[in-house]
C-alpha cells in the first residue's frame, strides 16, 4: 500500500512540473506581430532631409499609411509634391508601397519609386540620404 501512495505522489509531481513547461504562451508569430506593431509605433511622425535653404524632403507616417513629400520654392512659391502609400515593416526593412500622389504627372510614375528604406533608429535610409525623426 505504502508504495502504491508513492506512486500516485510521484505521478503527481512529474504532472504538475510538466503542466508549467507545457505551458509556455510565447508564440514566434505573435511575439514578431507585437514586435512589428512596436516598430509602426516608432515611425509616427515627420521625417526630414534638408536638401538646400530652399527645399527639404520628409516622410509622415500616420498608422499604417505613409507619404513621402518633396518641399522646394520656386519663384517666391512654396511647391509641396508627395506620394503615398501604405507600409510594411519587417526587422528595420520598410516596404513602401505607393498608390497616391497630388501631383497628376506623378501619378503614372508611381510604380518607378524607390518601395525599400532601413529603419535605424530615429535615421530611415532612404535613396541615399538619411531623414531624421523630428519631435
Amino acid at each position: 500500500m505504502k508504495k502504491f501512495y508513492s506512486f500516485f505522489i510521484m505521478l503527481a509531481v512529474v504532472l504538475g512540473a510538466v503542466s508549467f513547461v507545457a505551458c509556455d504562451t510565447n508564440d514566434p508569430k505573435e511575439n514578431e506581430n507585437q514586435n512589428n506593431s512596436s516598430q509602426k509605433d516608432d515611425l509616427q511622425g515627420k521625417w526630414v532631409y534638408q536638401v538646400s535653404e530652399a527645399g527639404y524632403m520628409y516622410f509622415e507616417f500616420n498608422g499604417t499609411t505613409f507619404k513621402f513629400h518633396e518641399v522646394g520654392s520656386m519663384g517666391g512659391q512654396v511647391i509641396d509634391a508627395w506620394a503615398g502609400g501604405s507600409y510594411v515593416i519587417v526587422g528595420n526593412d520598410l516596404t513602401l508601397s505607393f498608390t497616391d500622389s497630388n501631383v497628376d504627372e506623378m501619378k503614372a510614375n508611381l510604380s518607378k519609386l524607390e518601395t525599400h528604406a532601413v529603419l535605424d533608429g530615429n535615421t530611415i535610409h532612404y535613396k541615399g540620404y538619411d531623414f531624421v525623426l523630428q519631435k
